[in-house]
């Protein structure tokens, strides 16, 4: 051939000697001693696979993409990020549910946030799991509230 036949398909990444658009590691036995052992059979320099959970692949891959922040990759075989984090949780990277990392008391975590928010100065939450910054509660009557993420006033 003088150039590749095609693009690796969405879902899988495909290294250096790939034979197929779908590569998977092919294995074989070998006997050793009183066992037999799985070894992979790599052809020429390696093939590729099928993009594993918390990654995902767009077609032409060449590796996983680790999923980004903010989304969450349940699955393997994917050719985009199964969407974003639910409301009152965070992904920061590499997820594999929407609702893997709670906000904690203090916080607040809107839909799709790779970090917690931090209630602000005047305000306190106690609670875990807040999808909105109305969630921070304003300080209680006859009470200050100095700081950031709070879970009581001060």
């Amino acid at each position: 051939l003088s150039q590749p036949t095609g693009l690796c398909s969405p879902g899988y990444y495909c290294v250096r000697g790939a034979i197929t658009s779908k590569p998977h590691p092919v294995y074989n036995s070998s006997y050793a001693g009183d066992e037999y052992a799985e070894c992979p059979y790599q052809p020429f320099d390696g093939t590729g696979n099928i993009c594993p959970v918390g990654t995902y692949c767009p077609s032409g891959s060449s590796f996983p993409v680790d999923c980004p922040a903010g989304s969450y990759c349940h699955d393997v075989g994917l050719d985009l990020p199964s969407g974003p984090c639910e409301a009152g949780f965070y992904c920061n990277g590499r997820d594999t549910s929407p609702s893997s990392q709670e906000c904690r008391p203090g916080h607040y975590c809107p839909q799709g946030t790779p970090l917690e928010e931090r209630c602000t100065p005047g305000t306190f939450s106690n609670a875990t799991g807040n999808p909105a910054f109305n969630d921070c509660l304003p300080c209680t009557p006859g009470m200050y509230c100095e700081g950031y993420a709070l879970t009581e006033p001060t």
